[in-house]
């Protein structure tokens, strides 16, 4: 019945709408609306996603990325847009090791925790930037866990692209004139 949103052959799950879309051969997934675009995945290499007027690139191990128009207008139109990412977390001190496993009859790989760690969770470096197809966006402005302004990230700016690399601590950045 729903064969026509399911390919087998290369491993993508879609939505009806064709919004959202799922590679679980890559471990990715993809979400690209007029207002808003995302992706979640593992990444082994750099990567650049294109997802209508935004591409994301990538070269974190495991990253979440949403861009979000904030005042209801299409992304390359909108004059303010939030970008809000999130990578691995784990405690500091946080050691595995490499381990073979028996289980269900046969021999396994997987990973044997060392060392549990402690507080504070330390969350993996953003390794992302952002180019989109909008020729109102002047500035990003870094934001700290409460939403606050910490400082303007340079940005780069050609007729029609607005460019923006993300600063490894990055979780929330507002893109606007």
């Amino acid at each position: 019945y729903l064969t026509f949103l399911i390919n087998i052959n290369e491993g993508i799950v879609k939505a009806v709408t064709g919004e959202l879309e799922f590679d679980y051969k890559a471990c990715i997934f993809t979400m690209e609306s007029d207002q808003a675009v995302g992706l979640s995945g593992f990444f082994d290499e750099e990567k650049t996603m294109n997802l209508g007027v935004v591409d994301i690139s990538v070269s974190s191990p495991y990253i979440t990325v949403g861009v979000v128009s904030m005042d209801g207008m299409k992304l390359d139109r909108s004059k303010k847009i939030l970008v809000q990412t999130g990578t691995s977390y784990l405690p500091t001190d946080w050691e595995e090791e490499v381990a073979e496993f028996e289980g269900r009859g046969q021999k396994m790989q997987g990973y044997k925790i060392i060392n549990t760690g402690k507080m504070p969770w330390m969350a993996a470096p953003t390794k992302v930037s952002i180019s989109i197809e909008n020729k109102k966006l002047k500035k990003a402005i870094l934001l700290d866990l409460a939403g606050y302004p910490l400082k303007e990230l340079k940005i780069t700016r050609n007729t029609n692209t607005f460019s923006v690399e993300l600063p490894p601590e990055c979780l929330y950045v507002v893109l606007s004139e």
